[in-house]
């Protein structure tokens, strides 16, 4: 009899939908595990209660001098709020995707140019963040003064350009500078910084004021606090708007929201074809819905015939399901193949996840075997309360 019930259920058209709704299913999962290994990975500072935000003096006619000045007033007024703990400022805040780099020239070293990051900071600004000093110290309000000129490095400019010793008293030059001098004063932990994927640069940390391109017209404060966020947004307002009323403050934000704007890409394509999946996974399972639905009408006498002769309920409804079961898996047959290759289109967007991981495979393919059988089990039970002698006078 199975034979006699196939042409009903097993359609191409049904067969392609569940295809199609595989794929997406497939790589929604594919997006959503990459965005997972992402938020999870380890970033070398500690990115809770600390408030960003930017201002921009030299935009407001600012010259060096006051701009100075007005950078110092700031970060003593907001350290005086209550709630805050730590103070900082910066020329690049955390994972915003903005890098500035060049080569250093070690002293002592090999020859050749090493690149890093570089990154122009405030006091306080490794405790703000959380970075862990590993060795010496961090940048201090001394350290603001125009000489000596010194700097943090991280973990790996420590290694890739100073080796094995201790980098603690050693100098190196901004090759783009020629002789200007710079004596390392601390290594802190390798930390992200610019983006999430991959390992962490070598990066240069060096007081603001020793800025080798000059005065740094705009900085992003950051401010670690305990308490209420809304209120410390509100504070930082008040702090800007008591020593300029005339100085906008721009992009102010915490920076778990910054890490977030920072995975927005990942999260667009994770929410799109998690969407998609979705409404053809849908359309498919109405399709499975309607056709059984609609072979359980047109049948009904024969159905009553069968179970008049002796035939088991739960047997009708198993064949039911079984034709069912037909058309989901041509539809499996034709969308892990298409899975296998399309994925490899996806691969450059995935983290820390192969793109025919087969965990992913196996979740789409049991979701899409579980929403085909509730679909189709729905209209099916009716086949189990056909009463026989109504169904044999069934028109």
């Amino acid at each position: 009899c199975l034979s006699d019930w196939s042409s009903d259920v097993c359609s191409s058209d049904l067969a392609v939908q569940v295809a199609v709704a595989l794929v997406l299913l497939a790589g929604a999962t594919l997006f959503t595990r990459s965005l997972a290994n992402l938020r999870s990975l380890p970033l070398g500072f500690n990115p809770h209660n600390v408030t960003l935000f930017d201002i921009s003096p030299g935009k407001n006619g600012y010259d060096e001098v006051r701009g100075n000045q007005l950078y110092a007033r700031l970060w003593e007024r907001l350290r005086q709020m209550r709630g805050v703990t730590a103070v900082s400022l910066s020329t690049g805040r955390l994972l915003s995707g903005y890098v500035s780099n060049g080569p250093i020239l070690v002293e002592g070293g090999s020859k050749e140019p090493v690149n890093s990051t570089m990154n122009y900071a405030g006091a306080d600004f490794f405790r703000t963040m959380g970075i862990p000093v590993v060795l010496g110290r961090g940048i201090e309000p001394r350290d603001l003064a125009a000489t000596p000129r010194v700097a943090v490095i991280n973990q790996t400019l420590a290694r890739d350009a100073f080796g094995a010793g201790s980098p603690l008293g050693r100098r190196f030059r901004w090759s783009f500078k020629g002789g200007q001098e710079v004596e390392v004063i601390g290594v802190v932990k390798d930390a992200k910084y610019d983006r999430l994927r991959g390992d962490a640069p070598a990066t240069i940390y060096v007081p603001y004021t020793q800025n080798p391109w000059g005065w740094p017209q705009g900085m992003t404060f950051e401010v670690r606090s305990v308490g209420n966020q809304a209120e410390m947004t509100a504070a930082v307002r008040r702090a800007v708007t008591e020593l300029d009323r005339m100085l906008p403050v721009t992009n102010l934000k915490t920076q778990e929201a910054q890490i977030d704007d920072s995975l927005a890409q990942e999260r667009l394509f994770a929410s799109l074809v998690s969407l998609f999946s979705v409404i053809t996974l849908a359309l498919a399972c109405v399709g499975l819905y309607g056709s059984v639905a609609y072979m359980v009408t047109r049948r009904t006498r024969e159905l009553g015939v069968r179970m008049a002769l002796g035939a088991n309920r739960f047997a009708v409804l198993r064949m039911l399901l079984g034709q069912v079961a037909i058309t989901v898996g041509v539809g499996l047959a034709i969308g892990l193949p298409a899975t296998w290759m399309l994925t490899r289109v996806i691969e450059s967007q995935l983290y820390g996840i192969k793109p025919h991981d087969p965990i992913s495979m196996g979740i789409a393919s049991l979701a899409v075997l579980a929403v085909a059988t509730i679909a189709a089990l729905l209209p099916a039970r009716r086949a189990l309360r056909i009463d026989p002698l109504r169904a044999l006078r069934y028109e």
